[in-house]
Formats: C-alpha cells, sequence, structure tokens
C-alpha cells in the first residue's frame, strides 16, 4: 500500500499543482491498480485521474469516454468527482444541457454524503467553468461569488487562489474591471510560488485589467510571464486562455496584428484539446478584432 500511497501523491502534485497532467495520469492509474489490490477505497486516485483527464491535453471525446467507464466501474465515493469533471467535458462539446445535468447530480451527491466542502472546492469551480463556456457570465459570478466568499470565511488559501481569478475573469467578462483586478490582487496573495494554475491566472487576469487603466508595459511583461508559466504545463485549454489574455492586452494597446496571431495560437491549442465550444468563441473573437 506505500507504493500507492506514494503514486498518489506524485499524481496530486504533478497535476493539482504543476499541471503536468500526462505524469499525473500515470502515476494515477498506477496508484488505483495499487489501492484495489490492497483492498483500500480508490475514489480519491479516480479524482486524479478524472482531473487529468479535463484539464490534461487528452482530447475531449476520448476524455468523456474514459470518464463515463469510470463512472461505469462504481467507485465508490468517486462518482460524484468524475460527473463533475464529465460535466465539464461536455460543455467543451457544447452540450450545454447536457452538462448542467451532470454538475447538479455531482453536487446532489455531495449533499448527500454530506461532504458540503466539495460543493464549494469542486462543484463551484466546475459549473462555473460550464457558464462562463456557454456566455452566462452572471451566472458563473453567482456561483464564484457565494464560493470564494465561504473560503475567505474558512481561510482556505489553496482553492482560494484558483477560484479568485475564475471570479475575476467572469467579472471583467461583464466589463467590470476593477472588481475583476481585486480579484487578481487576492489570488496573487493566496497562491503558492509552486502552484502553477494560480501564478498564470492571477498574472493574466491582473495583465488584462492593467491594459485597460493604460499600463501597457506592465500589462505585457505580466501577460507574456503568465504564458512562459502556461507553456510550461500541459494544461492545454488553459495555456490557451492565457494566451487569449495576452491577445486582449496587445489588442488594447494598438498591436492588432500580433494579438491576431495570439489568438489564431490559442485556437490551435484549444482545436488540440477538440474543445470546440473554447474554439468557435476564439475564432469569433478574431473576426471581430479582423474587422475592426
Amino acid at each position: 500500500m506505500t507504493l500507492g500511497r506514494i503514486w498518489y501523491i506524485f499524481a496530486f502534485v504533478r497535476g493539482g499543482l504543476h499541471c503536468r497532467y500526462a505524469e499525473s495520469e500515470s502515476a494515477a492509474e498506477r496508484a488505483i491498480d495499487y489501492f484495489g489490490r490492497s483492498g483500500w477505497p480508490v475514489a480519491p486516485c479516480v479524482q486524479e485521474l478524472a482531473a487529468c483527464l479535463y484539464y490534461g491535453p487528452t482530447r475531449v471525446p476520448e476524455a468523456i469516454r474514459r470518464c463515463r467507464a469510470l463512472l461505469d466501474e462504481g467507485h465508490r465515493g468517486g462518482e460524484a468527482p468524475v460527473l463533475g469533471f464529465l460535466a465539464g467535458l461536455e460543455a467543451m462539446e457544447e452540450r450545454f444541457d447536457s452538462a448542467r445535468e451532470l454538475i447538479e447530480r455531482a453536487k446532489t451527491i455531495y449533499e448527500e454524503l454530506t461532504w458540503t466542502v466539495n460543493v464549494t472546492t469542486n462543484y463551484a469551480s466546475l459549473a462555473a467553468d460550464i457558464e462562463m463556456l456557454a456566455g452566462d457570465y452572471r451566472a458563473a459570478e453567482r456561483l464564484l461569488t457565494e464560493s470564494c466568499g465561504v473560503l475567505e470565511e474558512w481561510g482556505e488559501r489553496a482553492h482560494l487562489a484558483t477560484q479568485a481569478p475564475q471570479l475575476g475573469e467572469a467579472l471583467y467578462a461583464q466589463g467590470r474591471q476593477e472588481e475583476a483586478l481585486r480579484w487578481a490582487d487576492v489570488a496573487a496573495e493566496c497562491a503558492s510560488s509552486d502552484d502553477a494554475n494560480a501564478q498564470f491566472s492571477w498574472r493574466a487576469l491582473r495583465a488584462k485589467g492593467l491594459a485597460t487603466l493604460g499600463a501597457f508595459d506592465e500589462a505585457e511583461a505580466l501577460a507574456r510571464d503568465a504564458v512562459d508559466l502556461a507553456a510550461g504545463t500541459d494544461a492545454v485549454a488553459q495555456h490557451a486562455s492565457v494566451l487569449l489574455a495576452y491577445a486582449e492586452v496587445l489588442t488594447l494597446s494598438g498591436s492588432v496584428g500580433a494579438a491576431a496571431e495570439t489568438i489564431e495560437e490559442a485556437t490551435a491549442l484549444f482545436d488540440r484539446k477538440a474543445n470546440r465550444a473554447a474554439s468557435r468563441k476564439a475564432r469569433a473573437r478574431l473576426r471581430e478584432l479582423n474587422r475592426s
């Protein structure tokens, strides 16, 4: 069982902190094998594996197939997190009704098991991802305002470091840049130095906010740092989103040609993941930029 724990910890660190999901996926699969042979519940390992399929380089149709296979295996306690990540993947396929149904099923299971902490730490973030892809930024804001408020009340800095930029993005999408900047500051304060997701997310958000204030040099430097950090991971869709933030900064500073090239680079990454919803939105953004 010692080997199982080692592989589980490795999967958690490489995925949850470093955003190296291919390595994390392999480790999670090994952990599942060791946990299962030892008679230990495999639910924590299954959650890590589903997270890798969602955030990592596995193409969406294959990730959906594998999440459904994990559900068919009926791992006790693992159903809710797998449903949550499956919901996010369905949203990437632009099946938003299905995504919302699945994420609400995950929430119901968490509540039935009295795992209320998971509603704040897992459900809220994934439900907000779905609404952001669907373009319902107010719904994403409502979800994240509640969850970030609870996390602040608890003093839970690790999850706040990643959810605060999500909330900031929902606010920025509604033209509320000053409020978005506040949440970038919260994330920067909470983020540990080795949390890749938090580090590139707050930089990307703050860069856009600063650009709206005309602080272009600082904004571009921050955006480039964010891109470099994301490029060191295999979080394909998140890397693409950081590139879109950089493109926003370039657009605001008047570098329209460079912005268009950056959006094209982001679109290629979304296509690599087969994230149709995000790819469609990026292409629409590029067409709008080319018309301006």
